[in-house]
């Protein structure tokens, strides 16, 4: 089955599921002509800095020009497989069920939970606490 009439086939465990850009958007399979409204032959991976030659696919940023990637973002088929984990989302649950003002250590561990989670990049953070903590 191909996705985005692509060569990026569904089932190919190798290659990214709804991998993510630098800047937070889903980056979509495309051909590499079509990436800026055909008005490129080619475009560069940001990854190595090849350029994608002749009508290839190509992961492709759809915000194009963004503050995180001024000049587009597009990543070959040959980097998203050899980089696969570098493009999946990673999300947290962090449940903190005690008050943050106990002297219990596992209270204060939340905030640092949270903080090592984001310097590891996952994507989606969230701290239960009080209430929502302790719903059954």
């Amino acid at each position: 089955k191909r996705v985005y009439d692509c060569e990026i086939m569904v089932n190919d465990l190798s290659m990214p599921i709804h991998p993510v850009c630098l800047c937070g958007a889903t980056l979509i399979p495309m051909r590499n002509t079509q990436c800026y409204g055909n008005a490129y032959a080619f475009v560069i991976c940001d990854v190595c800095d090849e350029r994608v030659l002749d009508v290839k696919d190509v992961y492709h940023c759809p915000k194009q020009r963004h503050p995180v990637h001024p000049l587009g973002y597009d990543v070959c088929i040959k980097c998203a497989r050899e980089h696969n984990e570098r493009f999946k989302r990673y999300h947290a649950v962090i449940i903190q069920s005690l008050s943050e003002k106990s002297d219990n250590i596992a209270c204060q561990d939340a905030v640092s939970l949270q903080a090592l989670f984001a310097a590891l990049n996952y994507h989606e953070i969230v701290v239960l606490k009080g209430k929502a903590a302790n719903k059954e």
